[in-house]
């Protein structure tokens, strides 16, 4: 009978301690599926001076900080809506805005996008503004801080362009 008992005993907590277990909260099993990678942008302006047809070339570049890899991305920069960028490349450009796709980026390392703005030779004091947005990615990202840079473009004439 003592035999019996300790069975059933056993038994008893086995069951109770399967039950606690399943209710216990397993958050790396829970986003197993989901990946997660910090997408930071970084924007660039450079002047490109001429007389005829100066322009303002952007650079976007977004950094995978880990820890997956990021299949893919997208980087929305703004400009302003009287101005069209010019095509860059695998960059979509409409009035006011470069649309940018990115990826795959393997965790720790970037990859860089351009397209140039074309200003009116004939425009005087003009400060450009542009801001690189990420606007969509392929992963959870944990540090929404870094996904949006803003550079400022002082036009002051065709030979006088500063970018900060």
């Amino acid at each position: 009978m003592t035999h019996d008992r300790h069975h059933r005993a056993l038994a008893t907590c086995a069951s109770a301690l399967l039950l606690a277990a399943g209710t216990l909260a397993l958050p790396a099993a829970a986003h197993a599926d989901t990946p997660t990678a910090d997408a930071a942008v970084t924007l660039t302006a450079t002047p490109h001076f001429a007389l005829l047809t100066p322009s303002i070339v952007y650079t976007v570049t977004v950094t995978d900080n880990g820890p997956d890899a990021l299949s893919s991305a997208r980087v929305t920069t703004a400009v302003s809506d009287v101005l069209t960028p010019a095509s860059g490349g695998v960059c979509t450009t409409n009035p006011g805005s470069a649309v940018c796709p990115f990826g795959p980026i393997a965790s720790g390392t970037s990859q860089s996008r351009t397209f140039t703005l074309p200003v009116n030779p004939v425009t005087l004091a003009l400060t450009l503004r542009a801001t690189a947005t990420v606007t969509a990615a392929s992963a959870d990202d944990p540090d929404t801080t870094n996904n949006t840079q803003t550079v400022d473009c002082t036009y002051l004439t065709a030979l006088d362009v500063r970018c900060s």
